[in-house]
Parts: C-alpha cells; sequence; structure tokens
C-alpha cells in the first residue's frame, strides 16, 4: 500500500510538471494576461498616438510591454519608487536601479536612450524633448523619476526605444510581423544596446517571470499578446 502511494505521489507531481511545462503564459497567468489586455483596451488611445511616432501599430508597440503590465504589482511598485526616491535621486543609478511603472523602465535604461539620442541627435530631433540640460544633477535624476511614474512619459519613452532600435539595427531585415516584434521584446527585456546575436539569442531562453517557478521566453509572450489583440 505504502508502494502504491508513493508512485501514484510521483506520477501526480509528474504529470503536474509536464503539464505547466506544456501550458502557455495565457493559461498559467490568465488573470494577469487578461488583465495586460484590458489595459491595453482602456488606454488605446494613448497606444495609438505612440505607434504612430514610429510608424508602427499600436497592438506592436503594446505587445513588445505587455508581459511587463501583466505582471504588474502596484505594492513592489511603491516599495521601488521609494527606494529610487531615497537612493538613486541622491546619488545615481549605480545605488539604486529598480523598475518601475507599468512598462518597468529602469532609470538606467532611460539614461541609455538619452545618451543614445544625445549622440544621435541630427536623427532625433522629434525627441529632444525627453533630454535634460544637465542630465547628471539631482534636479535631472529627480525630474527623471517622476516620468518614470508617469503612464504618458513611459509612452514618450517607448516610442524612443522603437525609435533607437530601428536606427541601430537599421540592416536588419525581418520575414514578418512576428520575428520583428520577437526582435524588439527581446531588445526592450535584455538591451538593446546589446549585439545583435545576443538579441536574438535571448529569444531562446526562458527567464520569465523572474520570480515565477515557471517561466517563458519574454517575446513568445509579447507574440501571444499580439495574437489575442489581432483577433
Amino acid at each position: 500500500m505504502k508502494l502504491i502511494t508513493i508512485i501514484l505521489f510521483h506520477l501526480f507531481f509528474s504529470s503536474s510538471s509536464l503539464f505547466l511545462s506544456q501550458s502557455k503564459y495565457p493559461d498559467v497567468y490568465k488573470e494577469e494576461f487578461n488583465n495586460a489586455v484590458r489595459f491595453y483596451n482602456s488606454n488605446k488611445k494613448q497606444f495609438d498616438k505612440t505607434a504612430g511616432k514610429v510608424k508602427l501599430s499600436s497592438e506592436f508597440v503594446f505587445s513588445i510591454v505587455a508581459p511587463e503590465i501583466s505582471q504588474f504589482s502596484s505594492v513592489y511598485n511603491e516599495v521601488e519608487l521609494y527606494s529610487l526616491k531615497v537612493m538613486y535621486t541622491q546619488f545615481g543609478k549605480d545605488y539604486s536601479d529598480f523598475s518601475v511603472g507599468y512598462f518597468q523602465m529602469k532609470p538606467s535604461f532611460i539614461e541609455s536612450l538619452e545618451n543614445y539620442i544625445t549622440l544621435n541627435l541630427t536623427h532625433f530631433k522629434d525627441y529632444n524633448d525627453l533630454l535634460f540640460k544637465n542630465p547628471n544633477s539631482k534636479n535631472s535624476r529627480i525630474a527623471r523619476l517622476e516620468r518614470l511614474n508617469s503612464l504618458d512619459w513611459q509612452l514618450k519613452y517607448l516610442a524612443a526605444f522603437c525609435a533607437v532600435v530601428e536606427n541601430r539595427f537599421k540592416s536588419n531585415t525581418y520575414n514578418s510581423v512576428e520575428e520583428k516584434l520577437k526582435f524588439y521584446a527581446s531588445a526592450y527585456n535584455s538591451g538593446y544596446y546589446k549585439s545583435k546575436e545576443h538579441i536574438i539569442n535571448m529569444q531562446k531562453k526562458t527567464y520569465f517571470p523572474k520570480s515565477a517557478k515557471q517561466k517563458y521566453n519574454y517575446s513568445d509572450i509579447s507574440v501571444q499578446f499580439y495574437y489575442k489583440i489581432n483577433k
């Protein structure tokens, strides 16, 4: 009897693990997935405006950040914002660099966009309002953090990100919208400033959500969102 119980126990947990490994992100995180879709529907006009600026569809632009939106926690966001207010504004990104806002953007991410735009200003005249006269000052860090807590500003930074990826990888060719979205999503989550090879390689790795037992590939989740809202 004891042996049968042990066998059944192992069969149950083996089948549960197999089920999880075969289940897609929208199945395991159904509520989170649907919340992100509702977020898009509630803010579609703003996504339309953002997408128009970079000549992409709003569904495409949303899907880049959709996985982050689905895992957004207002409680964790407040904790991380507090840390940034105490440490980042005083000492900079080397002391505190948490991801905040619905799109989970870090101060270092924004600073890197500012640097890229500054170095390529002739191509980014439409993004001049993102820049600070004294980017490393305490006042600039305070203003940058205030922007990061604003959906309007995060959408501006998302547009800037898309423009930077387009510029940095202008020699890229894509066989489909899905392939292009996977590249942009992977660049967003793993670092647009990294090599093309690294960004493509990250499309094969499962690491999202970071603290979850069952992890998925970020760019695959983005594609699932894209097809969901394009039904």
